[in-house]
């Protein structure tokens, strides 16, 4: 069956989704993750389906020159979406990047009525409300063994590898090119200015929905690490490759995202990814933490990707552990983020 066959079938049968459902779908995908809580991206509710774009108006241009993580963070939110209208009983059909003459136009999502969500849908839905982002090191205390295996599977059934770095030297590869990637980030002036700007726009009252506002107090408060950022180059590289380190060495588990290809399609899938794992791990009490400053760089992505055997892209590397509890971040409202 065809999307046009499949959309005049359940019209006629009087199934759509009403609005309140997409409203809902919408106010869950604001929570999904995304890059320095940029929030890249927008959302136009229809009589039936939901599109999703991206917002470059809150690119980062230094860090994200490409936009991959402006994408991967809309991908999450897709996710989120698809989780949301699942869980209230609608039957879904997504297309993606559906005209290429307008590449912020990411997805749009038909929905109908006369579902039910899976067990497992259902216990990702709910871990929605557990899922943080781990800025502290992690807990020493060991994940469940089949834990890997299952983030495995469910960023396979987004089409997207998660590959495993377990020997030693794989581990301290990676450490490598985080102070190497640290370094090079803190050495850059416009760099630092770009983030420093991002992170201080948060520090100005919460209530915002904007910024980063519960870095933990090994890095300081948002305005002394906005500083640290500002001041001698080489002081903010160690400070900031000393702190990816020990989220890397205290870690359980990690993982890089890697996908097939590299372009915006294989960045929207590993968005979603993204989003299935996380709350995958969520829903077993852990958490992750972000370790993209060797993904932020063409150089050491490159050899980021020999370290993950030569044939894929890394586009996201995930440490998973045990950690505390941490205030969520800021969330826009939802009038600002629909169109």
């Amino acid at each position: 069956m065809t999307i046009e066959q499949w959309i005049a079938a359940n019209t006629t049968s009087g199934a759509m989704a009403p609005p309140d459902i997409l409203q809902s779908a919408v106010e869950s995908a604001v929570r999904a993750p995304s890059g320095h809580n940029l929030q890249p991206w927008r959302f136009r509710l229809g009589f039936n389906f939901i599109d999703l774009f991206a917002d470059q108006s809150r690119a980062l241009p230094i860090l994200d020159p490409e936009g991959r993580e402006l994408i991967m963070s809309c991908g999450a939110a897709l996710y989120y979406l698809r989780l949301a209208l699942r869980h209230a009983g609608c039957e879904l059909r997504v297309i993606p990047i559906p005209d290429p003459t307008n590449p912020d136009w990411l997805a749009r999502i038909y929905a109908f009525c006369g579902s039910r969500a899976t067990a497992e849908e259902t216990r990702l839905f709910e871990a929605i409300a557990l899922r943080h982002s781990s800025r502290t090191p992690f807990q020493i205390r060991p994940v469940a063994p089949e834990l890997p295996l299952q983030l495995a599977s469910a960023a396979a059934t987004e089409g997207v590898v998660l590959q495993p770095l377990r020997r030693l030297e794989e581990q301290t590869g990676l450490i490598a090119l985080l102070n190497a990637g640290a370094h090079a980030q803190a050495a850059s002036e416009p760099f630092r200015r770009e983030m420093a700007g991002w992170l201080h726009s948060g520090a100005q009252g919460e209530g915002t929905g904007e910024g980063v506002t519960n870095f933990p107090i090994d890095i300081g408060n948002l305005m002394t690490y906005s500083g640290a950022l500002g001041s001698e180059a080489a002081d903010a590289g160690e400070h900031f490759a000393a702190h990816l380190s020990a989220l890397a060495e205290s870690a359980s588990f990690i993982g890089v995202l890697c996908t097939k290809r590299d372009s915006v399609g294989e960045w929207l899938e590993a968005g979603q990814a993204l989003a299935h794992t996380l709350l995958l791990a969520a829903a077993q009490g852990i958490q992750a933490a972000f370790l993209n400053a060797p993904i932020q760089q063409e150089a050491l992505r490159s050899e980021l990707g020999k370290l993950v055997g030569g044939l894929l892209h890394p586009q996201c590397v995930l440490a998973f552990g045990y950690a505390p509890y941490i205030s969520p971040t800021p969330r826009r409202p939802i009038a600002d983020v629909l169109v």
